[in-house]
């Protein structure tokens, strides 16, 4: 069994997605279990799921535009978070009970080095700091809330 299938199965899921990046970059087994666990949308939560990773996308370029550089010597140095094209989405509802949905994605903050920001840019940057974030929403008043 996958690692998402198993987060679903341990959760108790009643629906679960992944965002298409997710799917493509899954072993095959992942791939397999989370198509079998994905057969349910709760209340639109893979939509809005691909939506919010939209959002952390615009984001990522937004944050790369707005680099703030110092000069450090004979080169400029600059940082930015980017946020992984990977995601986990997991919603569940219960009889009675408010739904809730997850999405993980991994946040990466990466420092850039070169003789001009366009030079800094243009070379792979160095990973500073690397997490996995888990973000939780509950469905209330006709959409998913944060």
């Amino acid at each position: 069994m996958g690692v998402l299938a198993r987060m679903a199965a341990a959760a108790g899921v009643l629906a679960a997605c992944t965002c298409p990046a997710a799917v493509a970059a899954a072993a095959p087994d992942d791939a397999v279990q989370v198509s079998a666990v994905a057969a349910v949308d709760v209340r639109g939560f893979s939509t809005f799921c691909a939506s919010w990773m939209e959002k952390l996308r615009d984001r990522s370029s937004f944050n790369i535009e707005r680099i703030k550089w110092r000069s450090e010597g004979a080169v400029v140095v600059g940082e930015h978070v980017d946020y992984g094209q990977e995601s986990t989405c997991v919603a569940r509802e219960e009889a009675g009970k408010t739904p809730i949905g997850k999405i993980g994605y991994r946040e990466v903050r990466y420092e850039r080095r070169g003789a001009t920001p366009e030079a800094a840019l243009a070379a792979p940057g160095t990973v500073i700091e690397r997490f996995d974030v888990t973000e939780i929403f509950r469905f209330a008043e006709g959409r998913w809330q944060y």
